[in-house]
């Protein structure tokens, strides 16, 4: 009967985190999804009652941000 194989180190064997955009496609998807979660903040901020505006504000100004760092990574790398 064959042995079984040596149990694995799983620390070696972890997935590695997902890195940042390095492709010119993987930007401009990272790009376009910012755009969308900027346009469902900014109907969240819009549809919120006047007392409760401050939280959904404060996502759209998160998400506007990143939008317009991709944005300008898009950009750059572009251009080069």
């Amino acid at each position: 009967m064959p042995s079984r194989p040596e149990p694995t180190d799983l620390r070696v064997e972890r997935p590695r985190r997902r890195r940042a955009a390095t492709t010119l496609t993987d930007l401009w998807n990272a790009w376009g999804f910012a755009e969308l979660e900027c346009a469902i903040a900014l109907r969240a901020w819009r549809l919120a009652p006047r007392s409760e505006k401050r939280l959904p504000y404060q996502a759209y100004r998160r998400a506007l941000e990143r939008e317009a760092l991709l944005a300008a990574e898009l950009h750059v790398r572009n251009a080069a």
